[in-house]
């Protein structure tokens, strides 16, 4: 299971790695899962355990094409996406 911030932007979605990288987060830039059906094709992949400090950058940072935050589930017969 993992959580990825999904955009309508590709830029935002790299400028979010980019500070989430200054500030020293880990992250990651993925393709957006297709059963998720949003966004721009890319989200960023996130610790679970930062999401509400990560959900604080995003609204003080001004990341306006900000579509919502997402768990992924693996499983046998694919992704499972639900909205947080």
């Amino acid at each position: 299971m993992y959580i990825i911030a999904s955009f309508k932007s590709r830029l935002e979605s790299i400028m979010l790695k980019k500070e989430l990288d200054r500030r020293g987060f880990f992250a990651e830039v993925v393709s957006t899962p297709k059963e998720a059906n949003i966004g721009c094709g890319l989200s960023v992949k996130i610790n679970p355990y930062h999401l509400n400090s990560i959900k604080r950058i995003i609204l003080t940072e001004g990341f306006k094409s900000f579509v919502g935050f997402f768990k992924v589930a693996v499983t046998k017969n694919g992704n499972k996406v639900s909205i947080i």
